[in-house]
């Protein structure tokens, strides 16, 4: 939901030129300036270290929810899969700023009781250890989704949205 939110703002933004997505699915947006590369395997980024060449900018906004999953199993996709993209970025593009999706309540030092806590914090953690030309980690508290998107994640589906008038 965040990812595609943040796809449609830079599709819309003057200064924005081209825009590469990597996706785990199609995505039902065309764009002249808009590029989707669509990965299963996010294991095996390298191969696409030719295409990242000359972007300035990375939001990571690729997670899932930790609910009815192991510690290790959510490790693996919010924080194992993330430094590996990280770190291809960089070799490709140190200039870049790199801005990553993380949570409210992230617990940067990993000690903390909560699961999602400690594993999106050795995530920001990690992330903070590349000298990319700035590293954000942003925690969104609550997303209310506007211009058609919509959330994949059955909990936020059946949250009734309320009514609110755009200015």
């Amino acid at each position: 939901m965040i990812g595609i939110a943040v796809l449609l703002e830079c599709l819309e933004d003057e200064r924005v030129e081209k825009v590469l997505c990597i996706s785990r699915h199609p995505l039902d947006i065309e764009h002249p300036k808009l590029e989707v590369l669509v990965r299963q395997d996010f294991e095996s980024l390298d191969r696409l270290s030719d295409q990242v060449k000359g972007y300035n900018a990375c939001f990571y906004a690729i997670g899932i929810p930790s609910t009815g999953l192991s510690e290790e199993q959510h490790k693996h996709v919010t924080h194992d899969l993330i430094p590996k993209a990280a770190e291809m970025l960089f070799r490709n593009n140190p200039d870049m700023n790199f801005c990553f999706v993380s949570a409210t309540g992230a617990d940067s030092s990993v000690k903390g009781r909560s699961m999602w806590a400690r594993v999106k914090g050795r995530t920001e953690n990690a992330l903070q250890t590349y000298s990319f030309k700035s590293v954000y980690c942003f925690r969104p508290a609550f997303v209310l989704p506007k211009k058609g998107v919509k959330s994949q994640v059955k909990l936020y589906i059946r949250i009734e949205q309320p009514d609110i008038q755009e200015e």
